[in-house]
């Protein structure tokens, strides 16, 4: 059995245990050798993956793989390993839902026609078009709030806030493709979206002032969820006659995974599937060509 040297002032490099203090209260240790401030109980070192019981009433230093002493250094470094290994899949399953979202030929249009509008104007505008859909208006206030604050033909003014919301209405239309909504489900999902007026105008506000689809996409995956509750209930209560409305067609997760398809889903609800050790994760309704 090793012995060591009790010390309350560690040893930079030395091991845990050879801080072990036990004279005062519960026992502890110096997470990283060398630095008092780093003394805590054993306990919490065992919880901390720093040590362990070695089944004879003492403890043992936990090793990495490669053999060196865990440290709280060693535990922090994994850590960040980890929250970056995970931000980068985060990052890269966001990167595969919003592709083709966004079109070159519309964002040259946006950047001719919308960005020269100054910050100021284009931001009470874009507060007045939100209402306006929100509460299903026309576009007139927006107009005029865009005439005043630019100095713009009011003809003009509306022109530019109908590209606008042309544009982002096609933006739209692509995001929620990705989580199965699509076609003739579009028109029944706009009206969701305004039955639910706070998270619309939420919705409209990241993708107008950050190009952020993700809160269209979670309010998509709310309806699909929402239809297929419809869907059961009609089934279940054995409706005849004329046939209840249908939800969108729904990405069925269990088909992927009987294809013999890996499955996944981003925080958006978006579903995505990987064929193959060697295989990249891609939504699945490209694959389905939803």
């Amino acid at each position: 059995m090793a012995r060591y040297t009790v010390s309350h002032d560690g040893v930079t490099g030395a091991g845990i245990l050879s801080t072990l203090a036990t004279t005062f209260g519960p026992a502890s240790v110096e997470i990283e050798p060398g630095n008092p401030a780093s003394r805590t109980s054993v306990m919490n070192a065992i919880r901390m993956g720093l040590l362990k019981a070695d089944g004879r009433g003492g403890y043992e230093e936990v090793r990495t793989a490669a053999g060196a002493q865990r440290t709280y250094s060693t535990v922090e470094s994994e850590r960040q390993e980890a929250h970056q290994a995970a931000l980068a899949e985060v990052n890269e399953q966001q990167a595969l839902t919003t592709a083709g979202v966004f079109n070159g030929d519309e964002d040259a249009l946006w950047q001719t026609h919308i960005s020269p509008i100054p910050e100021h104007a284009f931001r009470a505008t874009a507060a007045s078009m939100t209402n306006a859909v929100v509460l299903g208006q026309s576009f007139d206030t927006a107009a005029s709030t865009l005439a005043r604050a630019t100095g713009m033909d009011r003809e003009k003014a509306y022109e530019a806030i109908e590209l606008a919301a042309n544009l982002q209405d096609r933006i739209v239309s692509r995001a929620v493709a990705k989580v199965g909504v699509t076609g003739e489900h579009l028109e029944t999902f706009y009206d969701h979206c305004r039955d639910n007026p706070g998270k619309l105008a939420n919705a409209l506000h990241y993708l107008l002032h950050g190009r952020d689809v993700s809160h269209f996409q979670t309010l998509a995956r709310e309806y699909v969820a929402r239809a297929e509750r419809l869907d059961l209930q009609s089934h279940s209560a054995g409706t005849k006659g004329r046939e209840a409305p249908r939800g969108p067609a729904v990405l069925n997760e269990d088909a992927f995974k009987a294809a013999g398809f890996q499955t996944s889903r981003t925080r958006q609800g978006v579903l995505m599937v990987k064929h193959g050790a060697g295989g990249r994760w891609v939504p699945a309704a490209d694959v389905v060509g939803a």
